[in-house]
């Protein structure tokens, strides 16, 4: 038990917690960047003019400098030598596995089944039939490989630029556009007129701590939201958050201190110098760069996290006491996936202190196989409807 006697409950937020508020999915997340859109239409957005705007970069300097931001291209993230994207989406999707079965793509299917000997037939598919046509609306072939895409292989790779990035300047490019694209993909659901807004502010840097800060999110769900449920009983219980989303939209509206809560994967206003790798608000880094020199800390969609920051490593450590602390562990919004074994570490250590530990499905029609996946990996959780989680508190409140 907690401070007077309070059971200490941790809950763990993932991505579904919050698409009530407007937020991406993160199958929605994946459509926008890769899409590399406003609305993830086509239209005339540039992600290097958020990019200048954001990081106040000057004009060219001296005539055959070569600098980041004049490498970032805009459009979408795909390119044709990135083909492990697609050789992943069709190994690890089932349901684009049987689209591209059903359909008798051979250019895929013997690329799988062959390798290296058909692989000029697929990588000339993939700039042809996806890359190049990633914007077509009406394509089935892109709608479904959208729906399934699998891009962490492609992520990982680039990461490793970052310890370099004097030396990879191109590559690195890729990586910021990828993070900003991100970024830009959270703030504009968040906030109407985003990018407008921004570009009239006489300091952006200023207007986007203005808004993550401004608690003037709408829940556009006629149900009352996770947190505001778990607001109801912060006099009851001694409460924990950790979350892997970006924005302040728990903290605020559960009215916690910041030792209360750990946002394992950043935030939407903090940023990431290139060379130190030091994390601040953005606020606090200077104006009128001669390139980029920072980047969204936010963790994207990938299989291994890359932790390069003493800041990240506090949050971390922070979330392992919670846990280790914890009466209760309760998971909401959270899909069990392999781009997060981090976190489902993290809890399968509660299992083994024998936790009490409750994971809410929000597919209720398939509430049985989601179940079954989930006892796989979190042997002996508690799975729960998450029509079911007010009156879960309620009796976990009358249990103390």
């Amino acid at each position: 038990m907690g401070v007077n006697n309070k059971k200490k409950i941790v809950f763990l937020f993932g991505a579904g917690a919050e698409v009530d508020y407007g937020i991406p999915s993160g199958a929605e997340f994946k459509k926008i960047f890769i899409n590399a859109t406003r609305n993830g239409e086509k239209d005339n957005f540039k992600i290097s003019k958020y990019i200048e705007l954001i990081c106040s970069i000057k004009k060219k300097e001296k005539s055959g400098e070569e600098r980041i931001i004049d490498n970032i291209s805009n459009g979408s993230i795909l390119s044709s030598a990135a083909t492990s994207i697609l050789y992943q989406t069709y190994k690890e999707s089932q349901k684009f596995k049987e689209y591209v079965d059903d359909q008798n793509i051979s250019e895929i299917k013997d690329y799988i089944d062959k390798k290296n000997d058909s692989y000029p037939k697929f990588r000339d598919y993939f700039r042809n039939e996806i890359c190049n046509r990633i914007s077509e609306n009406n394509n089935e072939l892109i709608t479904k490989f959208l729906e399934n895409v699998n891009i962490y292989s492609y992520l990982d790779g680039m990461f490793n630029y970052l310890r370099e990035p004097g030396l990879y300047k191109k590559e690195i490019a890729k990586v910021i556009k990828i993070y900003y694209l991100a970024h830009y993909a959270i703030m504009q659901h968040l906030y109407n007129g985003y990018y407008d807004i921004l570009e009239k502010a006489s300091d952006s840097k200023e207007k986007i701590i203005e808004l993550v800060n401004s608690n003037s999110y709408s829940n556009k769900s006629s149900k009352k939201p996770y947190y505001e449920l778990i607001r109801e009983y912060v006099d009851r219980f001694d409460i924990k958050l950790i979350t892997t989303n970006y924005t302040k939209i728990a903290q605020q509206t559960i009215n916690l201190k910041d030792t209360d809560i750990s946002y394992l994967h950043g935030r939407l206003d903090l940023f990431e110098n290139i060379e130190t790798k030091e994390i601040k608000e953005i606020k606090k880094f200077k104006n009128n760069s001669n390139d980029i020199a920072y980047f969204p800390f936010i963790m994207v969609q990938s299989g291994v996290k890359p932790i390069v920051s003493p800041y990240q490593i506090k949050e971390f450590a922070k979330a392992i006491r919670y846990l280790e602390n914890a009466d209760v562990v309760v998971v909401l919004g959270y899909g069990i996936n392999s781009d997060d074994e981090h976190i489902q570490t993290m809890l399968k250590g509660c299992i083994k202190k024998k936790t009490e530990l409750y994971y809410f499905i929000y597919d209720e029609k398939n509430f049985s196989s989601i179940e079954e996946k989930t006892k796989e990996i979190l042997k002996n959780c508690k799975c729960k409807k998450t029509s079911e989680f007010e009156d879960f508190l309620e009796e976990l409140a009358n249990k103390q």
